[in-house]
């Protein structure tokens, strides 16, 4: 015999880290690292020049 469960119960699927999802978050961090590392090198040789 089955036991009952009280309450709603809704299909609820487990969630968890496609490779999609990972490759686009490690693909943000590289973007955002280069991004950061090329407006260093920008102010760096403007800097180098005024002084």
């Amino acid at each position: 015999m089955r036991r009952r469960q009280r309450g709603l119960q809704f299909y609820r699927k487990k969630k968890g880290l496609s490779m999609q999802a990972v490759k686009e978050v490690f693909s943000w961090i590289v973007l955002s690292v280069l991004a950061v590392f090329l407006a260093f090198m920008v102010i760096w040789a403007v800097g180098l020049r005024r002084t």
